[in-house]
């Protein structure tokens, strides 16, 4: 068996290797080693050494003694006993000696990686790889090292700021709390070294003077050098590692005067940031987390149990009154004193509703402004170029007929400086999209499609600088880093965004012409369904999906015309309807719908008029007032706006676990909290509350009642917590969680149908060797229902007679 062990196996690559312990009830003599080894070699060539650190022969001692008129043999133990601790205790300095002495809650997540890659593929078994299987190293570190590295100029620069800097940032990848304290020369081998190798050939040797001074190898091994001095220094500090790596960032407040980057977040040198400081600098989500502390009005963060909740808004030139009359009919539904846009994450809006989105996000005007700057925006725009000066241009048929050349030759109805006065008056003439605005405070991912005029391929500009996980064959990109998306002022895109063919010129940035992105997603929504599944890979499905229309022409006859029996139907025509019959908004919606799964959750609410004709021009400004009050009266009362505003107020609400369930009695045993996403204290939780109540509102688990207790003190001073229990039978069961408003019927809180697994990986309770976020990790594994026990209780509990500490680590 010990060959057939030795010649299977690969041998470890740790100095704590175990120990080979030997019974028997006959003396072997001393002679025995030997015989074992020369016994091994005949069946392999592989050493004991290699496997074992020492082996060791017991024999057991025994007396006979009669019971019952019958001859028993005992056995003595005390021996084997003594060379068991011993050989334990030896283990357990090796093993300390070489960091590799875990608590038993890393063993045992050790135990379950070990199981689960016996089953998948045999191999050697790396701790620290295994240790890193729920907060992988970035993909993408390599390039964001080469980035910050092409911002230090010079090699004294280097080694006094890059490769301490370097080292701290490892520190903070590598040990968040519940990290186990590997040996750092172990870590970085494992994890980082080859990655300083590649690094430095790409971004140190390429700069000018380096190359004859600092070598990859030399450059790794001072990155591993200034690794262990930090280590060493950060465990007698007793800091956590944001902490000591916030130490380490405050003393180069020189050298980040100098440094910025739109492509690496500097904080932690691993992801691509998505905030901008007041200072200029950008971070990104996770070191917001790490680093933040929880207060309002900074940077929003959904919790992350909550499911997302996306605003989808047409495009439509003037017609853009129309969906600002839905959002302000919503508004009045839902009944809650903040704006309407606070109720989203995701917000996509094309041509006129990207300005409408960045108006309501961007700049935090509430609906009503946002009507007042449309209306006076259509009318500034939409002045047609003067051609009254030219001949016979007061004879109608001859002045239409100018205005007409005029636009073909200069390719637009109507000039494009009126437009962008207005943009740079009402969003700024330097502000970016990257900039901090109300979306970021409300937490809130904004994006709008253009068109490019090379190709007509659809690009999104978003305020989250393109971050997210997409799928590789997806028929939009987002706008990166490179394309300057941080450096272009906001009016720009905007402009390019509004850049509807024959009403104005396309907008070129950094060499690229953008146009309408109405040309291919005059409904955004589809792209928005896609960015929150990119954002969020754990909650990729929303939970409400609200897209509001411009309008659409009503259904023509499948007979032909008159005029086209007589004339026939040339391909001009055929072409240019089967153009506009690919950009219609309700099209595409009906084919996001029909590809939706059976059972799929999300509630999906799409609000349009419909016209007798093919309806207003997108250049009408006489209607304008006409559409939005049309638009109002479309839904009201509707059972579709009711539905709406009563899942509104529900996903206000979310559920959180307290802790791993536990299995009792055949069934998991679950302790969590309700929460609500409104801060307590405002006029809008305040307002929810008062009305909930009144309503006789009740939560629902399934089919038992919870009385919530919306309307009491603690609540508006400490915002709403509603501790339960409830019992599910298996980890992929899913569970529902609804509000119930009296008549108005249930509806989901945010997340809700959940599931056991769900909300553990949401929440990382599976994450035992701690977060990216830093996370509290004892909070996190804290086991439901046991709470502290009291003084009293611990002095009426028996002590171990021996004085020792029975919680050893293994």
């Amino acid at each position: 068996m010990l060959g057939a062990w030795l010649d299977q196996g690969e041998p470890s690559t740790s100095q704590a290797l175990p120990s080979l312990i030997l019974v028997s009830h006959d003396d072997l003599g001393s002679e025995a080693l030997t015989c074992l080894e020369d016994l091994v070699q005949s069946e392999t060539s592989v050493s004991l050494y290699s496997r074992y650190q020492h082996i060791s022969f017991i024999t057991l001692s025994s007396w006979w003694h009669f019971r019952r008129s019958t001859k028993h043999r005992q056995w003595h133990w005390d021996s084997f006993r003594e060379a068991l601790e011993t050989s334990l205790q030896h283990a357990r300095e090796v093993r300390s000696a070489e960091s590799l002495l875990f608590s038993a809650t890393h063993f045992l997540s050790f135990l379950d990686c070990a199981a689960q890659g016996i089953l998948a593929r045999p191999t050697v078994f790396d701790f620290v790889q295994a240790s890193r299987g729920h907060n992988p190293v970035n993909a993408n570190l390599q390039t964001h090292l080469a980035e910050f590295l092409k911002g230090v100029q010079s090699v004294e620069a280097l080694k006094t700021f890059a490769i301490p800097l370097l080292a701290s940032t490892m520190i903070l990848d590598h040990f968040p709390p519940g990290m186990h304290r590997f040996n750092p020369r172990l870590v970085y081998a494992t994890l980082y070294r080859q990655v300083c190798l590649r690094v430095c050939r790409e971004a140190v040797l390429s700069q000018d003077g380096s190359r004859h001074l600092v070598l990859p190898s030399a450059f790794a091994a001072r990155v591993e050098q200034s690794l262990v001095e930090q280590f060493d220094e950060w465990v007698r500090s007793g800091m956590e590692s944001r902490s000591w790596h916030q130490l380490q960032l405050s003393r180069y407040r020189k050298e980040w005067e100098a440094l910025r980057s739109d492509h690496t977040c500097l904080s932690c040198l691993c992801r691509r940031p998505m905030y901008t400081l007041p200072c200029a600098h950008m971070i990104c989500q996770e070191c917001v987390k790490i680093f933040g502390r929880k207060v309002d009005g900074k940077i929003g963060i959904k919790p992350d149990t909550a499911t997302v909740r996306i605003l989808s808004i047409d495009g439509g030139g003037t017609r853009a009154r129309v969906p600002l009359g839905f959002l302000q009919e919503i508004q009045d539904c839902v009944g809650l004193p903040y704006p309407v846009q606070h109720n989203f994450d995701i917000i996509f809006g094309t041509s006129s509703g990207a300005i409408t989105v960045c108006g309501m996000c961007i700049n935090g005007w509430p609906v009503e402004d946002c009507i007042a700057s449309s209306e006076a925006l259509a009318r500034l725009v939409f002045r047609p170029r003067q051609v009254s000066q030219l001949p016979l241009a007061w004879i109608p048929p001859v002045h239409a007929m100018w205005q007409l050349l005029v636009s073909v030759a200069l390719d637009s109805r109507y000039p494009a400086k009126g437009l962008e006065k207005t943009l740079q008056k009402l969003f700024g003439s330097k502000r970016s999209i990257m900039d901090h605005s109300m979306a970021t405070e409300m937490g809130q991912f904004i994006g709008m499609p253009v068109t490019s005029t090379v190709d007509a391929s659809t690009y999104i500009i978003t305020n989250y600088n393109g971050v997210g996980r997409r799928k590789d064959k997806a028929d939009y990109h987002a706008l990166q880093p490179k394309c300057g998306i941080n450096r272009v002022p906001l009016w720009q895109f905007l402009r390019g965004c509004t850049a509807a063919p024959l009403y104005f010129t396309p907008q070129y940035i950094q060499g690229i012409g953008y146009q309408d992105g109405g040309l291919t997603y005059n409904n955004p929504a589809a792209i928005a369904i896609d960015e929150a599944a990119a954002l969020f890979p754990s909650m990729p499905k929303p939970s409400i999906v609200l897209s509001l229309g411009t309008g659409f022409a009503k259904q023509s006859p499948t007979r032909p015309s008159k005029i086209r029996r007589v004339v026939g139907d040339p391909f001009v025509a055929r072409l240019l309807r089967a153009f506009m019959k690919q950009g219609d908004s309700d099209r595409a919606w009906r084919q996001m719908l029909s590809h939706r799964s059976i059972g799929e959750s999300g509630e999906l609410f799409r609000f349009d008029i419909e016209y007798s004709d093919n309806g207003p021009s997108l250049d009408n400004i006489k209607d304008i007032e006409y559409l939005g009050a049309t638009a109002k009266k479309s839904i009201r009362n509707s059972p579709e706006l009711i539905r709406l505003a009563h899942c509104i107020r529900a996903e206000l609400f979310y559920f959180e676990l307290e802790g791993k369930p536990r299995l009792v009695n055949g069934v998991y045993e679950c302790v969590g909290t309700l929460l609500c996403r409104l801060a307590p204290g405002t006029e809008g939780f305040r307002v929810l509350m008062d009305r909930l109540d009144g309503l006789l509102a009740t939560l629902q688990i399934g089919t038992r009642v919870v009385t919530a207790g919306f309307r009491n003190r603690t609540s508006y001073a400490h915002g709403f917590r509603k501790h339960i229990t409830f019992h599910v039978s298996a980890r992929l069961t899913p569970f529902s969680i609804t509000l119930c408003e009296g008549p108005a019927g249930e509806c989901h809180i945010s997340g809700s149908p959940f599931t056991l697994d769900g909300l553990v990986k949401a929440q990382r309770l599976d994450a035992g060797f701690g977060t990216a976020d830093h996370r509290n990790v004892q909070a996190m594994h804290r086991i439901p229902g046991n709470e502290r026990v009291p003084s009293s209780v611990k002095r009426a509990c028996p002590r171990d007679p021996s004085g020792r500490n029975k919680r050893r680590r293994l």
